[in-house]
């Protein structure tokens, strides 16, 4: 009571102006959390021994804040029901991928250009799974069954029977997905009741089609350009992983675009502070870090993407030509982009929106930070704080869900009885968990053996799982916060 006090934290049923939680809590969690830890690492040396211990404590929380919204779609079947597909089958794929990405990478798979388009081919179909979910033409599961599982079955049966024919497999794996595409929108066509057509009908058998003509362009290159006509797991799963990562990125600047969106809707005029002007605050800054950051700490670029370095060298060269230029150019379209947000944020509320200012003012600063201070450290407390970030405003937000008990009495409500008690033991028994499994024998008493579990360093196990995992913690992150969806503004 008395922390809650100091805070200035108002009960979960009291409406609050403005802020999400209170004065204190938004701007020490939300606007200035990257200030607790990079402060310390300023002070501390460059080398990473040097901040370790900081350092193991951002790379828990990064870990941990991904399975922070896990216990709300797990244990609450109101919300798992909202959207069935998104939060089933999505994360069965990852959770297949995850079990699977090992033991083909072990056992040197190689897969042909008619393979990976079979698999692009059905990750389409689970998308457009996917995209109907929760709306009023996505169908039941029985159809949805049918019509990949007859399909996918053919395919099963016809592959092992044709054997004599020169037909790469993938190519009835491919037949198989365009079937299922085919039949998914046909079925929905059929159901459907609003006189308007979707604008993106037949979309899914149109890209699957591309596929195939993609296949057949690569096909030949493929078989002659590699020593196993085919491209290994390994340059798959790497693929993966520079995907993830990119989504990665995106998906930090998004939430700091969607807490500007949240004050927005709070604020009650959301129609006046559109929506890309917003973007542009917390966009504008990369075109300086692509001018600046390469030329000025090539020593780092090459530390850190030691698998890039056969075209690094090119690339930072380029940027260091026209970094006389670019700078410039990159300085003015950061100048441009808060003149344009702070002009609006003036005319729709005369800068009366503390909140708003508030987040605006730490969001730039940190993203100076980046040129100002170790790139590399400024990285690390960016992390840092969207990791705060998304922990407090899930907390938020269940602190609202909960504060009474549910109709339909879900276990996430009971946990929650004690708040408490069931976060710490969540952060800290699964940051321990991490800790353990990626770092015991590197940076946690290196000298000890690293654990190891069916044949593999757990360390690689746990890396295999974060690429799977992150990427269904950004899907589900993608919907699930949406200002515009009326069940997430009336627990803001």
């Amino acid at each position: 009571m008395a922390l809650r006090d100091a805070l200035r934290v108002p009960p979960a049923s009291q409406p609050v102006q403005h802020w999400h939680v209170s004065p204190v809590i938004d701007t020490a969690a939300y606007a200035f959390s990257w200030l607790w830890v990079l402060v310390p690492l300023t002070l501390l040396g460059d080398e990473r021994l040097d901040y370790v211990v900081v350092y193991l404590i951002i790379l828990a929380l990064t870990d941990v804040h991904r399975h922070f919204n896990f216990p709300l779609v797990l244990l609450d079947r109101q919300v798992r029901r909202t959207h069935p597909a998104r939060f089933v089958l999505f994360p069965t794929v990852m959770l297949a991928l995850f079990f699977a990405s090992p033991w083909l990478i072990v056992n040197h798979v190689y897969f042909c250009a008619a393979d990976i388009g079979a698999m692009v081919a059905y990750t389409v179909v689970m998308l457009q799974v996917c995209r109907r979910d929760g709306s009023s033409i996505a169908l039941p599961w029985t159809r949805y069954a049918l019509a990949i599982g007859v399909p996918a079955a053919v395919a099963g049966l016809a592959w092992p029977s044709a054997r004599g024919v020169d037909l790469d497999p993938g190519w009835w794996w491919l037949a198989a997905a365009m079937c299922s595409a085919s039949a998914i929108e046909l079925d929905t066509r059929r159901r459907q009741t609003s006189p308007t057509p979707s604008k993106r009908r037949w979309f899914a058998p149109g890209l699957i089609l591309a596929i195939m003509c993609g296949v057949l362009i690569a096909d030949p290159y493929i078989d002659s350009a590699t020593r196993h006509a085919g491209i290994p797991t390994r340059t798959l799963f790497n693929t993966v992983a520079i995907f993830a990562g990119s989504w990665n990125i995106w998906h930090i600047y998004m939430q700091k675009y969607g807490i500007l969106r949240m004050y927005a809707a709070k604020s009650g005029r959301v129609e006046k502070l559109p929506g890309w002007l917003d973007r542009v605050l917390v966009f504008c800054w990369l075109p300086l870090y692509f001018a600046w950051l390469g030329p000025t700490y090539r020593e780092l670029v090459f530390k850190y993407f030691r698998r890039g370095n056969h075209i690094l060298p090119d690339v930072v060269a380029f940027f260091d030509r026209i970094q006389f230029v670019a700078v410039p150019v990159a300085v003015a379209i950061i100048v441009i982009g808060l003149v344009l947000w702070l002009r609006r944020e003036y005319q729709a509320t005369g800068w009366r929106n503390r909140p708003r200012l508030v987040m605006a003012l730490g969001t730039t600063l940190m993203a100076s930070a980046f040129v100002l201070v170790d790139p590399v450290k400024a990285y690390l407390a960016y992390a840092f704080s969207h990791a705060v970030e998304y922990m407090v405003f899930v907390w938020a937000y269940q602190r609202k869900r909960y504060q009474h008990r549910l109709d339909h009495n879900p276990p996430l409500g009971r946990v929650l009885a004690r708040p408490a008690l069931a976060y710490l033991t969540f952060v800290l028994g699964l940051a321990a968990v991490f800790l353990y499994f990626k770092y015991f024998g590197r940076y946690i008493m290196p000298s000890a053996t690293q654990p190891r579990a069916f044949g593999l360093r757990t360390a690689s196990i746990v890396l295999y799982w974060s690429i799977y995992q992150s990427m269904v913690h950004f899907y589900w992150d993608g919907f699930m916060w949406k200002m515009r969806m009326s069940s997430l503004r009336a627990h803001l």
